[in-house]
């Protein structure tokens, strides 16, 4: 958590990668990406068994 209160995610080593629109980041791992646009944004990550999940993240 940030100071705020807020939950903070912190990626480590990402590269910005080629995005339609918003910013677009992965990290080296290429197993973590997050798509922002506007005031919202989506995390993809692993689950244990393989499948890739899906979080979507706004602004309160």
């Amino acid at each position: 958590m940030d100071q705020d209160g807020k939950e903070v995610l912190s990626v480590g080593n990402a590269r910005n990668a080629p995005a339609a629109s918003g910013a677009y980041d992965v990290s080296d791992a290429n197993n973590l990406r997050w798509h922002e646009k506007g005031g919202s944004g989506i995390l993809n990550d692993p689950a244990s068994d393989g499948r890739m999940l899906e979080t979507h993240c706004s602004e309160r």
